[in-house]
């Protein structure tokens, strides 16, 4: 009777140190709302093929009605997105200024990784391919 109470505790314990807090850093599919920067990018025409360091970080900071601010170019700071399953669509208020796509809409791939979200342009400004993974900074 007590080796089947010491086996019981024994896998009791086991499965409950099992059950930790991994998933906390996880940010849900649909909480993009928030203030996320640029932490890494991924450039398929390096030699390295991980996620490298950015010289320069920007932010995008989405809020709840659509709307969002940017600190990816100085001349255009703000639009509206549309968040889609795989798709990240921003709508620049200030047109065709350059490097901002066709009538100032941009449009990403996107995909999460943990509490992450990834970026890949679909238009051709990356000939080899690159990604762009961003992190949700605490307000």
């Amino acid at each position: 009777m007590k080796n089947l109470f010491l086996i019981t505790s024994i896998l009791l314990s086991a499965f409950l140190v099992s059950c930790n807090n991994d998933d906390a850093r996880e940010v849900p599919e649909n909480d993009i709302v928030g203030t996320w920067k640029l932490v890494a990018q991924w450039d398929g025409g390096s030699p390295s093929q991980d996620w490298l360091p950015v010289a320069i970080a920007y932010t995008y900071t989405f809020d709840s009605d659509g709307t969002f601010s940017s600190t990816v170019n100085v001349n255009c700071v703000q639009g509206t997105y549309i968040l889609t399953d795989d798709k990240l669509i921003f709508n620049f208020d200030c047109g065709t200024f350059p490097p901002i796509g066709d009538n100032g809409t941009v449009i990403n791939n996107f995909t999460w990784d943990e509490s992450y979200f990834i970026l890949t342009p679909t238009d051709s400004s990356c000939d080899e391919g690159c990604k762009f993974k961003f992190q949700k900074q605490n307000n």
